[in-house]
């Protein structure tokens, strides 16, 4: 019955709750069944009760064994509508617990992840709360069904408005659920962690965690990492200021302010850590790991500087050189004797708005890097599930395949579309990408495609297929590179204003 009546709540609501109802106000629609008795029944039965002949036997008052066998039935009647009512509560109580929120096998888990929630919560908002950057937490509380659910609503402020609901039957346990709710998704935020909320001394672990195993020789920590807190004069008191800057690995600059040194550091250790969780360098419990998808590499991020050809087997090698007459590259792949080759003129698209043509003018790192990401595009089925071995004479473009996007800003900024075409050829089809530089003087064969010598190309390689390879344009990312002269235009509004 009761599996029943759940399946008619998705079925048939309405008739789910007449049903309800009917259980909840069951006792108060039972109506005066003496109002029904005519006057006259009500007449002959006192007439005859006062004048009651004890002594005459054949009276037709019942008999006591008559009276107990009442009793009994009285009794058993009583009985079943208290088990009736018990039933009913157990049944209202087992469909209110649909409506808890988080649910019962969430709060486990929760509770198991924050056995402190109140405290947890409290110690997050404490240093926010000196500083007046937020109010102190609120709760606002409401019945539902008549009393018999509770919603708890916790307003929380940082780092924007928002609310977290607990419902549950007990009001405390709404309170308590709502607490959960607050933890878990700062906890996504990555502003909780295993043994407490972020503090400015768990923030400098994890930086300082970071450059001991990014293990390079380029790696200066003081040059790439600044922190400072000092003393300003803001809306005519004294407040204090923290700045936190990263220029590599990652780009992250955030300030916070605060009416002590340790209340702005608090601001801006949380700040700091929710973009590091963005960039997902914060693993799921929000300790450090470093990311895959910043590098072309299906390697650890930052495990080795300059890749060893040691330890990569490669099974295909490429090489492309880039010419203001135009670009080309040549594969071979292991186990094949034919090489592979293309040699093509720059697109209207790339020559008109990219590159400038005159020799001391042109930008050589761009279109070594925009020939070796149309190789790579062109070729791509080939390299399905293979390691790839780039050869380039451009160290730009070798810094960029292995190291990833943060390199630096001009990186960033000026070949971030390039290097995400190269990045989703990784993802999908699962190529390990490792780029070597070669001497210009040893790169000649490829220097020969990019100003379509090809009839010397093929002298020089017997083994070459006869016909090029037909290129695929990238038309599709046009534009490629920012309108240089808008973004010099919004600059100088900057400075001026």
């Amino acid at each position: 019955m009761l599996d029943s009546l759940l399946e008619l709540e998705d079925k048939n609501p309405k008739a789910y709750w007449d049903i309800i109802n009917k259980f909840k106000y069951f006792d108060k629609n039972i109506s005066d069944q003496s109002s029904n008795i005519p006057s006259d029944e009500w007449y002959y039965y006192f007439d005859k009760l006062l004048n009651v002949d004890c002594s005459n036997e054949q009276d037709d008052f019942p008999s006591s064994c008559d009276f107990t066998r009442n009793n009994v039935l009285l009794d058993y009647d009583i009985n079943m509508q208290e088990n009736n009512k018990i039933e009913r509560e157990r049944l209202l109580a087992k469909l209110l617990t649909k409506h808890y929120v988080p649910d019962a096998e969430t709060v486990k888990s929760y509770k198991i992840k924050f056995p402190e929630p109140v405290k947890l919560i409290e110690g997050l908002y404490q240093p926010l709360k000196e500083s007046r950057r937020v109010g102190a937490l609120s709760f606002h509380c409401t019945s539902k069904f008549n009393g018999r659910l509770w919603k708890a609503c916790l307003q929380l402020t940082f780092p924007l408005r928002f609310t977290c609901v607990g419902v549950h039957t007990d009001l405390d346990k709404a309170k308590e659920n709502a607490y959960l709710e607050a933890c878990e998704m700062y906890w996504y935020l990555g502003l909780i962690y295993n043994k407490g909320c972020v503090t400015p001394e768990r923030l400098w672990e994890l930086i300082e965690q970071m450059y001991v195993e990014i293990d390079g020789p380029q790696v200066r920590r003081e040059k790439n990492f600044y922190y400072c807190t000092s003393q300003i004069i803001m809306d005519g008191s004294s407040s204090w200021l923290t700045e936190i800057k990263i220029r590599w690995p990652l780009i992250l600059c955030v300030n916070a302010t605060g009416t002590s040194p340790y209340n702005s550091q608090f601001e801006a250790a949380l700040l700091a850590a929710m973009q590091l969780k963005c960039y997902c360098f914060l693993d799921g419990k929000n300790n450090l790991k470093f990311p895959q998808r910043r590098c072309l590499r299906k390697s650890v991020l930052f495990n080795e500087f300059v890749p060893s050809l040691e330890n990569f087997d490669a099974d295909c090698i490429i090489h492309v050189d880039a010419s203001f007459y135009g670009f080309g590259a040549y594969l071979k792949i292991r186990n094949e004797d034919k090489v592979r080759w293309f040699t093509e003129l720059w697109p209207q698209e790339v020559q008109s708005k990219y590159l400038s043509f005159h020799v001391k003018t042109f930008s050589s790192r761009f279109a070594e890097m925009y020939a070796f990401v149309t190789a790579c595009y062109t070729w791509k089925h080939k390299f399905v599930n293979k390691r790839v071995l780039c050869y380039s004479d451009c160290l730009s473009t070798v810094d960029i395949v292995n190291r990833g996007l943060y390199v630096n800003r001009k990186v960033y900024s000026k070949y971030s579309k390039l290097t995400r075409i190269l990045q989703s050829l990784v993802d999908k089809y699962n190529i390990e990408f490792l780029a070597c530089h070669k001497q210009r003087e040893s790169n000649k064969l490829a220097d020969l495609l990019s100003r379509h010598c090809v009839e010397e190309f093929r002298r020089e390689i017997p083994e070459a297929f006869q016909k090029s390879k037909k290129v695929k344009q990238l038309t599709f990312c046009y534009p490629l590179v920012e309108n240089e002269t808008t973004k010099n235009l919004e600059n100088s509004l900057k400075e001026t204003k």
